[in-house]
């Protein structure tokens, strides 16, 4: 009886454990000469804390990791510091490292994605102009360029930080300004459209979430603006539907740092009160079922929060990598409420026992013939 008593509190402690898959970096800037880099994770419903994970690396600009990606295979939040360092934050051990981008001369680096364990990055060259953009291959070991694409799209504004990864069609996306450029990894090969581009509006974030393309829009026109995640479709960038954001958003920034909560279909966005920069609020939007919820982050005096990351998304749902490990076979399966089901349960997220004790979140889809 105490053995089932304890499979049930660990299953259920499991459940909790996976069911919060959200973490933001908070910054505490009360002491001038020494900034204080946090990792929290959050409950993705209330945004109260569930853990604190101080950052030791260095970062001279002052500013947290930001383009903030999980690597599942290393269980590690990676996030681009400054203009060269990309660091390493293992979400199991709080363990942590940091590779150092090769540094040239008005050259930086941008933004960050993370995918099959293969690490990209957009490189910056402003010593001419126009600006040359680039996307990168970089070992995530020890930071050495495995490979260089010179972007031939013409990217109108000098940033290029957006970035979010299609798995299916093998494709970075990226946002300057209006424009969407894709680059396909296989094939090398660069594509680009352009979003509609109307007076006082502009573009500020992008994410591809279940084979499908959202950008967040802002509209000036009107008092207070207007917020909206706009669906396009992602082959020729024809708008397919909007939806505005009911959440009083009045003297907030703007929506950034998109991730997606794959377990619930939610894309999530930070963003901050204009008026009161200690004042930050995640908005959530479910792209199926077109709901929309909110929360704000805990408010203190001198810190700040930049960027959030869901440590559950596409990637880490697919349970390929375990079947095809043979030392590891499951022997139990449960539902999100803990109630067992068959092993051999298809389009659904279930959490898996192997038979070494582990358990595991996933969703094994079914291989139509």
């Amino acid at each position: 009886m105490k053995k089932i008593l304890l499979s049930i509190l660990i299953l259920q402690f499991s459940i909790s454990i996976y069911s919060q898959n959200l973490y933001v970096t908070k910054r505490d800037y009360s002491n001038p000469v020494n900034y204080i880099h946090t990792l929290q994770k959050i409950n993705v419903n209330t945004g109260l804390v569930i853990e604190n994970n101080n950052y030791t690396s260095s970062f001279p600009g002052s500013y947290s990791p930001r383009s903030l990606v999980f690597n599942q295979y290393t269980n590690e939040v990676i996030g681009l510091s400054d203009t060269n360092i990309i660091t390493k934050k293992n979400i199991l051990n709080g363990n942590e490292s940091t590779i150092t981008l090769p540094l040239e001369s008005s050259t930086d680096y941008q933004g960050i994605v993370v995918f099959n364990n293969r690490l990209f990055v957009t490189k910056r060259d402003y010593s001419n102009s126009p600006t040359i953009h680039y996307i990168l291959e970089v070992n995530l070991n020890n930071g050495n360029v495995i490979s260089t694409h010179t972007l031939t799209t013409n990217i109108p504004s000098s940033y290029n930080r957006d970035l979010s990864y299609a798995s299916i069609s093998n494709q970075i996306f990226g946002l300057s300004d209006n424009i969407i450029f894709k680059y396909n990894v296989t094939t090398q090969v660069e594509s680009s459209f352009t979003l509609p581009s109307v007076s006082g509006t502009d573009y500020t974030d992008l994410i591809v979430a279940e084979n499908r393309l959202f950008v967040i829009k802002r509209d000036y026109n009107n008092s207070p603006t207007i917020h909206s995640i706009v669906e396009f479709d992602i082959n020729t960038g024809l708008q397919l539907n909007e939806h505005i954001f009911t959440t009083n958003l009045v003297n907030y920034d703007k929506i950034k740092s998109l991730t997606f909560l794959a377990d619930t279909h939610e894309i999530c966005g930070i963003i901050k009160d204009g008026f009161s920069p200690q004042n930050f609020k995640i908005v959530k939007y479910n792209i199926s079922n077109n709901a929309e919820s909110n929360f704000d982050l805990s408010s203190q005096s001198s810190t700040d929060y930049d960027e959030i990351v869901s440590t559950f998304n596409e990637e880490t749902l697919s349970s390929l990598s375990f079947e095809n490990n043979h030392d590891l076979k499951i022997v139990k399966a449960y539902n999100l409420l803990g109630q067992e089901v068959p092993i051999e349960t298809y389009d659904e997220i279930i959490i898996v026992k192997f038979d070494n004790g582990t358990t595991k979140k996933l969703y094994r889809k079914r291989i139509m013939n």
